[in-house]
């Protein structure tokens, strides 16, 4: 237990040392960054979430991303993901100049997601990662793949109204979660539409991915869901 508990303290402050990252996104950067989403007929959108637009640099990245067999680890998956993501225009605005490559503990972690990391962490308040909790389990449940895209996108989008109203919920905790919750929609567009890469699988831990990231910046999010779903997929 002792073991346990220092290990996933020597991550978090591995994780966790950079203060959150709050840069917006222009409306012009946003609206290109949907362009390709919305020829799959298939609309993540939630103008209601106020990081709506970190969901679609995520979808544009997955878009773009061109995935290498040559890849023999975790560190190769994310030297990848993040050479490409820094050639991206939108992401460079999401990351700021703030953005910190992803560190070997969270190497680590996309290795072998723990969602204990983000559902124990206390850097979020209880009710926190109740929500995130209940999100998880949204990807997690039995009838997930059979699910119409329009019914569970609209699901996730009641969750993230419960969020922006709950008064239990301070700045940062609003920030990780909807951060988390706008990846997940995304991520379940890419995963539900017509022509999804073979080299791309959702998976719970994508999401929890995007959680640990998004503790640190909006831009983390995006990198360590990317990693961990190439990763997820390969195999490695």
């Amino acid at each position: 237990m002792i073991k346990n508990t220092l290990g996933l303290a020597v991550l978090a402050l591995c994780m966790f040392s950079c203060s959150p990252d709050t840069t917006e996104i222009s409306n012009e950067t946003q609206t290109k960054g949907i362009s390709k989403l919305l020829k799959t007929e298939i609309n993540p959108e939630n103008p209601a979430n106020p990081y709506d637009s970190t969901g679609k640099v995520y979808y544009q990245l997955l878009l773009e991303m061109n995935y290498g067999s040559a890849w023999s680890n975790i560190h190769d998956v994310v030297s990848a993901v993040e050479s490409h993501a820094l050639l991206n225009d939108e992401f460079k605005i999401l990351a700021g100049k703030s953005y910190f490559a992803i560190s070997q503990g969270q190497e680590e972690f996309i290795a072998g997601v723990d969602s204990n990391v983000v559902l124990g962490n206390p850097q979020l308040s209880v009710v926190a990662r109740e929500h995130l909790r209940f999100l998880f389990s949204k990807f997690s449940a039995p009838d997930y793949t059979q699910q119409e895209f329009d019914l569970f996108c609209n699901s996730l989008k009641g969750f993230e109204h419960n969020v922006l109203l709950d008064v239990k919920l301070n700045s940062y905790d609003k920030k990780v979660v909807l951060t988390t919750a706008t990846i997940a929609r995304y991520a379940a567009a890419r995963d539900k539409g017509k022509g999804k890469d073979k080299d791309w699988r959702l998976s719970t831990n994508n999401i929890v991915a995007a959680a640990v990231g998004a503790m640190e910046s909006e831009a983390k999010a995006v990198t360590m869901a990317m990693a961990e779903g190439i990763y997820n997929a390969g195999g490695i």
